[in-house]
């Protein structure tokens, strides 16, 4: 897992000129309180299946979450002249995770596709959107 994480962060920062940061997060609520935005947060999720005489057949499910500061709503959502909102920059992170071969593991699923969320930080409010993917060692 933690190896899959670093390659997607990795990925992101390469592929996601937009994002001014990629985190590996302990939790979707807390930031770094340093983080310039937009930014996303990788987290890791539950492992199922089995390691057995050296075959992983483990699927990893992890969590990936975008993250913009408020501007208002209607832009915040739909992106601003100069900015991409929190739809359109999300469906850019998903597509960079979903056209790539990580390095021995493959994308399996997209789980859950969660909708977009208000939440506070120390010094300004902050729009999140959520997705779940599945990968299997390969």
């Amino acid at each position: 897992m933690t190896e899959l994480i670093k390659q997607m962060i990795e990925r992101l920062r390469a592929a996601v000129p937009d994002l001014r940061e990629v985190h590996a997060l302990a939790h979707e609520d807390i930031l770094p309180e340093s983080s310039a935005f937009p930014c996303a947060g990788v987290k890791d999720g539950n492992i199922e299946g089995e390691y057995f005489g050296g075959a992983d057949d483990r699927e990893y499910t992890v969590r990936i979450s975008v993250y913009v500061s408020v501007v208002d709503d209607e832009n915040n959502i739909l992106g601003l002249v100069h900015e991409k909102g929190i739809l359109e920059l999300t469906a850019t992170v998903r597509d960079a995770l979903t056209r790539w071969d990580a390095d021995g593991y493959q994308w399996l699923a997209m789980v859950e596709d969660r909708a977009s969320e208000a939440m506070s930080s120390a010094d300004r409010p902050i729009q999140r959107k959520t997705f779940v993917m599945k990968w299997v060692s390969s």
